[in-house]
Parts: structure tokens; sequence; C-alpha cells
């Protein structure tokens, strides 16, 4: 079995703790672990009203003519967010790797309004790395760095370099608020 990053219960957890499920553990050393995670069957009628309301009226998030710069290497997020924003009207440049996003932001003519990168790309290298390349070469483009683990050292670290941060599972209203907020920050708005 390979060694992993150690991230997958803290997102678990995180999502859990949003979704206001339990999880439990059972654990024999050197035998077996076995979490459980309590799903309720359903949801009533007012829960699934706050979710619709949520994302109604779509012409608020109108962002036609603004280019985007989205990197995941997670293939399905990477798709999500690109169906999101591109649903909001924006123009879009998509990379699902850190070498392929470096590509773009060497050869690419288009300077995206906004980078959205997930923090840690291909195992070795971050978001973080990625909006400083692109910040060298274009200036300080507005930057959302998207992240799975919670991690008070992570939002030190993000908002040292003048980046926002955003938690996973990511609220789409939450990331159209951050998104509006840089682009009237940035003078290019």
């Amino acid at each position: 079995m390979g060694v992993g990053l150690g991230l997958g219960l803290s997102i678990v957890e995180h999502t859990l703790n949003l979704l206001g499920h339990k999880l439990d553990l059972k654990s024999e050393q050197n035998k077996y672990s076995m979490f459980t995670i309590e799903v309720p069957y359903g949801y009533s009628q007012g829960n699934l009203t706050v979710i619709q309301n949520s994302i109604e009226d779509r012409e608020l998030y109108d962002m036609a003519g603004h280019t985007a710069f989205i990197a995941d290497d997670n293939i399905p997020s990477l798709d999500a967010l690109h169906a999101l924003l591109e649903s909001w009207g924006f123009d879009l440049i998509t990379a699902d790797s850190y070498g392929s996003a470096c590509d773009i932001i060497n050869d690419n003519k288009i300077i995206p309004d906004i980078a959205i990168f997930d923090y840690l790309l291909d195992h070795e290298h971050t978001g973080i790395e990625l909006a400083d390349n692109l910040k060298s070469m274009y200036g300080n483009i507005p930057c959302i760095v998207l992240s799975g683990v919670v991690s008070r050292h992570l939002e030190v670290q993000i908002t040292n370099h003048g980046y926002d941060l955003l938690y996973k599972p990511v609220c789409a209203a939450e990331l159209y608020r951050k998104i509006k907020n840089r682009l009237a920050l940035w003078d290019r708005y």
C-alpha cells in the first residue's frame, strides 16, 4: 500500500462537521480500523429550501468578460469548479497539474483577472507556489487558494503571500463573494 499525505481524515472530519454528521472509529492495533459515518436517510423540505435559495437568482453571478485561471490535479474537482465558473460567465483557462499550469503561465498571452488554485498539486507543489509564479510573471493578480485541510498555519501562510483561502467543500456563494471582492479591489475590474 502506498504512503499517503495523511489528509483523508482531516477532509472527512471537516466535511462531516459542515454536514453535522457523526464519525465513529473502532480499531484494534495491528488488525483493523473501521470508520462509520452516520448519515440521515433524507432531508426535510426546510433544508432543501435553504439550499435552493442560496443558489437562486443566477443573474447575480454575471462575470462575463472576466477570465479565471483554475488549477487542480483532481479532475472531478477541476470539472466542478470549471462548470460553476462557466455558469457565472467566466472565460476559463484550466490546468490539471502544476506543470501544465506553469506552462500556461509561461506561454499564455491571456492575463487572467483572477486565479483559483488547489493548495496541493501533484503531491510536491502547492497552489501558493503557482500563485507566486503567476505574480512574478504578470503582477499582482488576485488569487484564491482552495484547501481540504483546515490549518491555522496554512491560513497565515496564504495570507502572508497576499492570497485568499477557502476550505473545501467550497460554498458557491462564498466563492462568488471572494471573487467579487478581489476583483473590486483590483484596478482591472
